[in-house]
């Protein structure tokens, strides 16, 4: 909307559905799988959201700003 100011969205209608879960990292991949029949899911689009990998990325982040502050 910032984007494109001029564009009236007033009739605009987006359709959310949320889930409330707990952390059980298996029933979120059932959810993932069973709910993305358009597009296909594969394992590694799952894993981008592993805590290793969530951890590894702001580790990296971390270091591009040491770097950049040197």
């Amino acid at each position: 909307m910032k984007e494109h100011p001029n564009i009236d969205f007033s009739q605009v209608y987006i359709l959310v559905r949320l889930y409330e879960v707990n952390d059980d990292e298996d029933i979120v991949k059932d959810i993932t799988y069973a709910t993305n029949s358009q597009n296909p899911i594969d394992f590694r689009d799952l894993k981008s959201n592993d805590s290793i990998q969530i951890l590894l990325e702001t580790s990296a982040a971390d270091l591009v700003n040491i770097f950049l502050h040197i």
